[in-house]
């Protein structure tokens, strides 16, 4: 910071000692949009105006989602065991001669039909997952401009949560007037 205040001084001395206005600017400013839907059920107002390290900010309701989780990855334990059986059984009876095509396409099937049902699970756990982390805002040394949304409102994909600025860098914007921008180039 120093060293820019340093530059526009140098800047108002080269260009003749006038009296020059001159703003400091974040480098970046993102407004951060909600990616799921859910209720807002914490918000932390006193971050607002200030640089935030590692801190939670915007909290929705994902208590329905942490139970779905649950018990998906207690039904992939309990799909997981009948994939090993199911697996292990049409192995068996695939080798065997004396087994008839149908039992060979049943077990098969059974075999195929328990894969597609644990990988489903899978999918919903990621999915779950991705929700439910997506459903906490913490932001890492970010300057928490203005917060967007209130506790007890529910906000849908898309809704503005929070407007927040990277302050690790900075534009300097400086006001001149005409005259002084045509010698400008020629003054390096």
């Amino acid at each position: 910071m120093i060293k820019k205040i340093f530059i526009l001084i140098l800047l108002s001395v080269y260009m003749h000692a006038k009296v020059h206005y001159a703003k400091v600017e974040p480098y970046e400013s993102v407004v951060i949009k909600s990616s799921v839907s859910g209720l807002v059920t914490k918000v932390d107002l006193d971050a607002e105006g200030t640089t935030v390290h590692s801190r939670r900010v915007i909290y929705l309701d994902d208590y329905l989602d942490k139970i779905n989780l649950k018990s998906a990855r207690e039904n992939l334990s309990i799909i997981r065991e009948t994939l090993k059986r199911q697996e292990e059984y049409f192995k068996r009876i695939d080798k065997l001669k004396t087994a008839s095509k149908t039992q060979k396409d049943n077990a098969f099937y059974n075999f195929s039909s328990t894969k597609t049902k644990y990988l489903d699970i899978q999918t919903k756990i990621a999915q779950l997952e991705d929700t439910i982390a997506k459903k906490t805002l913490v932001l890492e040394n970010k300057y928490l401009y203005k917060l967007m949304v209130r506790k007890g409102e529910y906000v849908n994909f898309g809704t503005p949560l929070a407007r927040v600025d990277d302050v690790s860098r900075a534009k300097l914007v400086l006001f001149l007037e005409a005259e002084e921008l045509e010698g400008l180039a020629s003054k390096n």
